[in-house]
């Protein structure tokens, strides 16, 4: 519901459940991709997950051209999260917007790990009965997990 409200402004893409954690990517075995074709698998599963996940099975190479184009320049070392943020940022720029809210559920159970590998994005969950909005917390001993600050809205 969340992410229908947010996907409602005008600089908001909302994207369907990518399922990009646990199923595309593992926190404890991320390695490097190196491949052109690799990358370009990745994106295109993603692509799909966006456009046709639960209404069509899932044909390798369906959304080919855009996902070539998503990794298109992305600089070594890549890793799975760059691959998923390129993918992010080529469906926004297509929408003309320029955030991406994404649904997965299970996504919040690697939460501070998907925080450290892409160090520019932010979480919103929402417990039962309130907004709490989560943020990177930072000292000078280095970082800690992700405090809580309830909204006022």
């Amino acid at each position: 519901m969340l992410v229908r409200m947010l996907g409602r402004h005008s600089a908001v893409t909302a994207f369907q459940e990518l399922h990009f954690v646990e199923e595309l990517w593992l926190p404890a075995v991320d390695t490097t991709l190196g491949i052109a074709g690799t990358l370009a698998a990745l994106a295109d599963r993603l692509l799909h997950n966006q456009f046709a996940w639960y209404h069509d099975r899932f044909e390798p190479g369906r959304f080919e051209e855009q996902a070539y184009a998503a990794v298109r320049g992305l600089v070594a070392p890549i890793r799975a999260t760059t691959v998923s943020e390129a993918v992010l940022r080529t469906v926004c720029v297509d929408a003309g917007t320029s955030v991406a809210v994404e649904q997965t559920p299970r996504s919040v159970l690697h939460l501070q790990e998907l925080l450290d590998a892409v160090p520019d994005s932010r979480a919103v969950v929402t417990p039962a009965g309130q907004l709490t909005f989560l943020h990177r917390d930072r000292s000078s001993s280095g970082r800690r997990c992700c405090s809580r600050r309830t909204s006022k809205w």
